[in-house]
């Protein structure tokens, strides 16, 4: 049977969407005595995350690099806010703390046994997501070491999803594979990237007219479909 690989979203897909950087944020703020409107947070996180223009390469500007350019976004909301230069280094590294910390994320309670149950199956499990740099660290830190082979990040390519260049590169991971399956709960970034780029698209978490081959409101769902369509 055909070597099926299998690309996962993580944010919504994996684990349950907590609008996390919205919360960190928040938190800081909080924390270092600033009141900010609700607007006001997302408009800075709509202007500084790379996922919300994903029209904008970003190549020269990854790993740490795309660190700074967060938060040189986030200092136009510091200045607003006047709170005084020599904290914006301090809120900066409290919010990282928070994006890196495993405590921060919930998974949902199908996630791990599904991928443990792929894996068995003899699928190819990857990680591909719009997301921060050391992402793979806290899929790792959550329980998923082991049950994927390799994460395919935006924040290491320079480029976000639904972009050609980020589904190429999760296609040249798996090389070898014969057929590609992507999974994610975003009916542009996720199923439009992926079948644009040739691969079968299972949406999940969901309900939403979009190109999907399968729609499923939970991973046990989509489970059931990998292993009655594309078993290995």
């Amino acid at each position: 049977m055909p070597n099926t690989a299998l690309f996962w979203d993580f944010d919504g897909t994996l684990i349950h969407g907590e609008d996390t950087f919205f919360n960190a944020l928040s938190h800081a703020l909080q924390d270092h005595g600033a009141c900010a409107p609700e607007a006001m947070v997302w408009e800075t996180l709509r202007r500084s995350c790379t996922w919300y223009a994903p029209e904008i390469s970003y190549a020269q500007a990854t790993g740490a690099k795309w660190w700074a350019r967060l938060f040189a976004g986030f200092a136009g909301l510091y200045g607003q806010l006047g709170l005084p230069e020599d904290s914006w280094g301090a809120l900066n590294a409290q919010f990282k703390a928070e994006i890196l910390a495993t405590g921060t994320y919930t998974l949902y309670e199908d996630a791990l046994p599904v991928l443990r149950r792929c894996k068995a199956l003899g699928f190819k499990s990857y990680l591909l997501t719009n997301n921060f740099p050391e992402l793979a660290a806290v899929a790792d830190g959550l329980g998923l070491r082991g049950l994927y082979e390799d994460a395919i990040v935006s924040s290491n390519l320079g480029y976000e999803k639904p972009r050609p260049e980020i589904f190429a590169a999760a296609l040249s991971a798996a090389r070898g594979a014969q057929r590609c399956v992507m999974i994610g709960d975003n009916p542009v970034a996720d199923i439009g990237g992926g079948k644009a780029a040739g691969m079968a698209a299972i949406l999940v978490h969901r309900q939403a007219e979009c190109a999907a081959d399968f729609i499923c409101d939970e991973l046990y769902a989509v489970l059931e479909i990998l292993q009655a369509q594309w078993r290995p």
